[in-house]
C-alpha cells in the first residue's frame, strides 16, 4: 500500500479506501456492469471538507475473449445547467449525456485509469469474459 500510495495519482495522496471488483458475464444474470455514477455522492463529506477525490483503476486481468467492460466517461456534471433539455425531463431524456460519452479501456495488465470524484463514470456491460481491477480512492487538499 505504500508503494500505491507514492505512485499512483494524485502521487503521494493519502489512500481513503480501496478494493477488488471483478466483472464476468455471469453477473446480474446478464452480465456486470455499473451505471453512470459520481464518487462524491459516497464520500459527500469529504466534499464537505474541500478535499479532491480521485480515483485509480488498475487493470489486474483480462480474459482474452473480453467482450464489453469498457469505462464510459461522461463529463462532470450529471446536471449541466447549459444543458437544452429541461432539469424534469432528464430522467426521460438523456441528450444531456449522451453527447458528452466517452470510452476507454485498460489496454493490458498493470494499465491505469484515473478520474476526479465529479466525473461521471460507469462500466459498460460485459457480454463475454472476465476482468478485475484493484480500485483506489485518494485524497487531497
Amino acid at each position: 500500500m505504500e508503494y500505491l500510495k507514492h505512485y499512483t495519482y494524485p502521487f503521494g495522496g493519502e489512500i481513503l479506501c480501496h478494493w477488488l471488483k471483478v466483472y464476468d458475464e455471469n453477473q446480474h444474470f446478464t452480465g456486470g456492469f455499473l451505471g453512470l455514477h459520481q464518487d462524491y455522492h459516497e464520500f459527500s463529506h469529504l466534499e464537505a471538507e474541500g478535499k479532491m477525490i480521485t480515483t485509480n483503476s488498475i487493470l489486474l486481468h483480462q480474459s482474452s475473449d473480453l467482450e464489453g467492460g469498457e469505462l464510459i466517461f461522461a463529463g462532470d456534471s450529471l446536471d449541466d445547467t447549459s444543458d437544452p433539455v429541461e432539469v424534469m425531463d432528464r430522467p426521460y431524456n438523456t441528450k444531456h449525456l449522451m453527447h458528452r460519452l466517452e470510452l476507454a479501456k485498460h489496454e493490458k495488465v498493470g494499465d491505469v485509469i484515473w478520474w476526479n470524484a465529479y466525473t461521471v463514470h460507469g462500466v459498460s456491460r460485459i457480454k463475454r469474459g472476465n476482468r478485475i481491477t484493484f480500485m483506489i480512492i485518494k485524497t487531497t487538499d
